[in-house]
């Protein structure tokens, strides 16, 4: 599966319920149908990778600096050797995509494919969570004062029609981003830090903070939502330029996967960019998303190897622990308790009394979050998470 999107956090700071059959991260799936997947026998199990859990996402808000300087020259190359080339992924989702741009995007499910063809300046490494590298950026330093942050970026990168990939593109899509006159439901998570940002060489990036040493800026820039786009095909549209990309024929990244086809709800599927920058990856040839809204109907096309994998979005956890049995010997659910408890109650701010920030404040006072997360969520959740839907 692309690396670059599976573990940044997508898989952070959102809900990442990962139900693997017969798949590790570097491996090829079967071949994709051109239809809705006739039922097949399941394909032999092979190892399935490490529930990871997600760093706290408290440590976002402790005000320390960032290290000087973190390299992330080649940092993949060291799952190149174990990884296996070829075959299409085979995912269901229970829901079609909202915007095929992630600054637009209102949930999870809108970047669970679209994330593919885009890439973030920085990630969460792969094999260990609690570290940030370059996912764009091959090194980055913060300035003496804490007042800026130095982003190189990589000389060979290129957008999918072969234009470079530059300085001036990352400084356009993070002034986009954390425009609050736009649709930015969740890349304006950046714009409490974020003050501006300037290309001072063609493929080096200075990004100035509106205070020393904000610690959240580089968590929040993992989260898959943070992508960067195209300045020479989007500068000077109408209107909110990332409009563009809800048209995924109009898509132009610099990612592992390029779209390929969409079947409004049915299907989508990205193929591999022949083109990537980062050598020996993509390992897949493409992955295809069968829309199934019916969650008894995705998780028979789980037992009988019609799909190789589905994120957990919209199911309960009452319900995969009960997919969780339904897969035993056949497959491994994976919980990643990254998610808050949001959706357990919500706020109509403008009616009183929850109109005063008090009484809110009172309110959540009053609740005992841990007993929320162990009750409500089964314990696979995180407290503190500052990334708001």
């Amino acid at each position: 599966m692309n690396l670059n999107a599976w573990f940044s956090a997508k898989r952070s700071f959102t809900v990442l319920l990962v139900i693997a059959l017969a798949v590790i991260v570097a491996c090829g799936g079967a071949e994709s149908p051109t239809d809705a997947p006739e039922a097949t026998t399941a394909p032999a199990a092979t190892t399935a990778p490490a529930a990871t859990t997600a760093p706290a996402a408290t440590a976002a808000a402790v005000p320390t600096a960032e290290p000087a300087a973190v390299s992330a020259v080649g940092y993949w190359k060291k799952f190149v050797d174990q990884g296996k080339y070829g075959g299409i992924l085979r995912e269901g989702h229970i829901y079609e995509n909202d915007h095929w741009s992630p600054w637009v995007a209102c949930c999870n499910r809108s970047i669970y494919i679209a994330r593919n063809p885009y890439n973030l300046l920085v990630m969460r490494d792969p094999a260990d969570q609690d570290t940030i590298v370059g996912d764009l950026a091959e090194s980055w330093s913060w300035a003496a004062d804490g007042n800026s942050v130095t982003f190189q970026l990589p000389e060979n990168a290129t957008w999918f029609d072969g234009v470079p990939l530059t300085a001036d593109d990352v400084v356009f899509s993070l002034d986009n981003m954390s425009d609050l006159d736009q649709i930015r439901p969740r890349t304006r998570n950046i714009a409490p830090y974020y003050a501006s940002s300037e290309a001072i060489g063609p493929h080096t990036v200075k990004v100035n903070t509106k205070f020393s040493n904000p610690a959240a800026l580089l968590p929040f820039l993992t989260v898959d939502f943070m992508v960067m786009h195209p300045k020479h095909v989007l500068e000077g549209k109408p209107g909110d330029v990332a409009d563009y990309f809800a048209d995924p024929e109009n898509l132009v990244g610099s990612g592992a996967f390029m779209y390929k086809t969409r079947e409004l709800g049915s299907s989508m599927e990205v193929e591999k960019n022949p083109n990537y920058f980062k050598d020996g990856l993509p390992f897949l040839d493409g992955i295809k998303v069968f829309v199934i809204s019916d969650k008894s109907r995705m998780a028979t096309a789980l037992e009988v190897g019609q799909i190789d994998v589905t994120p957990g979005a919209g199911w309960t956890e009452l319900q995969l622990k009960d997919l969780e049995t339904a897969l035993e010997g056949k497959g491994t659910v994976m919980f990643t308790p990254v998610e808050n408890v949001f959706r357990i109650y919500q706020f109509n701010v403008n009616n009183p009394p929850v109109d005063d920030p008090r009484v809110r404040r009172a309110i959540y006072l009053a609740f005992d979050s841990k007993e929320q997360v162990e009750i409500a969520r089964l314990g696979n959740a995180s407290l503190g998470i500052p990334f708001f839907p």
